[in-house]
């Protein structure tokens, strides 16, 4: 991958490089970890954010230096999911951003500060395609925060005053500590607003194995959807497709006009969940983006270790896999289709610890390597780490709002997985949560050793990141 030569600062124009790194999008909660969500604060269930504080980011920053050492470069956080941040005023019935909360933005500048002092640059979403809906057994709230992220793609003039409000303010933040920032993702998986469209579908099945797609077709969910595949259903998703591509194009182009103002300069990409919304809209996309990122998983397969990954050979214009592990999104969420493959999340599940380790191991090290074969900039890994809500244990539960919630005894190697468990490079304990005495995991090493809680994968990350820097391509 290869940029301007602003960036890395010190670097020589055209110098190619490989940006390895991990997402880990909920510094501490989904929606109010970074600063206060005023739309969330009208349902008195939902947490709405607390002060970050010295102990925070005391923590915040071991986790940079633990990334560093395992060789990452850069780490990707979201900063307005579920309008976290954002401040808003009523206009009629319509409500409409009016700025962005100080101390989130103060804490969006310690957070890139003590990136930049650990060695890590931060790769900053903007938004994320969920804030757009309602969600499943949506509260007040939920619904109040969807009706206002939708007016943004029905309002030139609620567009307007989002940028100018709060894109705005937010790059100038970032700007003011530029070595802390590696770019900004307009949007997470915009086109997961359309997943169902034909295209998106034909990707899906090309990525996976074949039982993956056999299960899949196989499946009586999908035989409402074979009407939904013709021309019909492919001019309506390609209507909203165009309405949310213009939008983000539009910010584009309003926050690189702010920047110039002032001669400073932010790389932009949107992090998209299919390459063909990339490939089909290289017109609206290429002359505002810096680079393109594509989100990469078999969605179908969730034991898959090596999904197809397409080539890159566009030279004039760069991509990241912007995120990638072990999938089965597609067929949990939008299908409510049981898991396929070996199905190992069923209850109880045959599959343990040692096996998705390895599973994992191997699917990291497919992605490292395949995407620095097959022409693309960069591979960030989903994801750092997931907290528990109480201690870990053998009960399986997931709350609302994805932490995972396990109860009991001590989780051992040849314990068994939940859904959770497919993705996380290491378990966190949730602030404020006792340890029990004896050790919080027994999973065949110390969390505080380089290995994190026995998952092999840490050593091939850092393998990995060896090898860039004897290739002369680490940032």
């Amino acid at each position: 991958m290869t940029l301007p030569g602003e960036f890395p600062p010190d670097a020589p124009a055209g110098r190619p490089w490989f940006a390895l790194g991990v997402n880990y999008p909920y510094v501490w909660t989904h929606g109010c970890d970074i600063g206060p969500n005023q739309i969330a604060a009208a349902d008195p269930s939902r947490p709405n954010g607390t002060a970050f504080g010295p102990g925070r980011m005391a923590r915040l920053r071991a986790d940079f230096e633990r990334l560093r050492s395992w060789g990452c470069q850069v780490v990707r956080i979201w900063a307005f999911e579920q309008g976290e941040g954002l401040r808003w005023r009523q206009r009629g019935a319509d409500w409409i951003v009016a700025g962005v909360d100080p101390a989130f933005l103060d804490n969006v500048r310690q957070i890139t500060v003590s990136a930049e002092e650990a060695g890590l640059r931060i790769y900053w979403t903007l938004l994320t395609e969920a804030s757009f809906e309602e969600g499943e057994q949506p509260t007040e709230a939920d619904r109040r925060r969807a009706e206002a992220f939708q007016l943004l793609l029905r309002s030139d003039w609620a567009q307007e005053r989002f940028f100018l409000h709060a894109v705005h303010p937010f790059a100038d933040a970032l700007c003011a500590h530029r070595g802390g920032v590696f770019a900004l993702d307009l949007m997470n998986e915009p086109d997961m607003l359309w997943p169902l469209a034909p295209c998106n579908i034909h990707e899906a099945l090309s990525r996976s194995t074949a039982a993956g797609r056999a299960a899949f077709e196989a499946c009586p969910a999908v035989s409402p959807l074979a009407f939904l595949a013709g021309a019909g259903a492919a001019f309506y998703f390609r209507r909203r497709e165009l309405r949310v591509l213009r939008f983000l194009r539009r910010m584009a182009l309003s926050l690189r006009a702010h920047l110039a103002r002032g001669g400073r300069r932010l790389l932009l990409s949107i992090g998209f969940a299919y390459i063909n919304t990339i490939t089909r809209n290289r017109d609206l996309l290429d002359d505002c983006l810096d680079f393109h990122d594509f989100h990469s998983y078999d969605l179908l397969d969730v034991t898959h270790a090596t999904p197809n990954i397409p080539r890159w050979t566009d030279t004039g214009k760069a991509c990241i896999i912007g995120e990638c592990g072990l999938g089965g999104q597609f067929v949990k969420k939008t299908l409510g289709m049981p898991l396929i493959g070996r199905n190992p999340f069923q209850f109880p599940p045959p599959t343990t610890f040692q096996d998705i380790f390895r599973v994992q191991a191997e699917l990291v090290r497919h992605y490292m390597s395949t995407a620095r074969r097959n022409g693309f900039g960069g591979c960030l890994i989903w994801e750092y780490g997931r907290q528990f809500e109480r201690v870990f244990g053998l009960k399986r539960s997931l709350t609302e709002r994805g932490t995972c919630r396990l109860e009991g005894n001590a989780r051992r190697m040849e314990h068994c997985l939940d859904w959770a468990d497919r993705i996380p490079l290491l378990w966190k304990q949730r602030e404020g949560v006792v340890q029990p005495s004896d050790q919080c995991v027994h999973l065949g090493s110390s969390p505080s050793s380089e290995e994190l809680c026995g998952r092999p994968v840490v050593r091939d990350i850092r393998a990995f990141s060896e090898q860039l820097t004897r290739d002369n391509l680490r940032l």
